[in-house]
């Protein structure tokens, strides 16, 4: 194994830039992650980079199978439409009805 190998990269540890429960989308510059456990402000934070979560949608749009998910810097909730400053979180994996507030998204996309 190479010498300068640090992890395999599907959970990091992070500094808790604010109170955050497990589950919570977590933006930090352009990464974006889901929160594996409870941390208060300042204290170590495990995020998940990869794998498929329930995530909370914008209740005005709907997703389909395939739809690019955005966020923003401050973790809004996922939308396919771009908002002004859009940070890819990643891809719908099943459909969402406009009105669904949550939607099935697989970080970690990159397109």
């Amino acid at each position: 194994m190479a010498k300068n190998y640090v992890q395999p990269g599907e959970h990091i540890t992070v500094t808790a830039a604010a109170d955050t429960t497990s589950g919570d989308l977590v933006v930090i510059g352009d990464l974006v992650g889901v929160a594996l456990g409870d941390a208060l402000t300042s204290q170590p934070l495990v995020l998940a980079l990869k794998g498929v979560f329930t995530l909370p949608k914008l209740n005005t749009e709907a997703a389909a199978v395939g739809d690019i998910l955005h966020t923003d810097a401050a973790a809004i909730p996922l939308r396919a439409t771009p908002p002004v400053s859009p940070i890819t979180a990643g891809v719908c994996i099943e459909a969402a009805a406009d009105v669904a507030t949550s939607v099935k998204c697989l970080l970690a996309y990159r397109p």
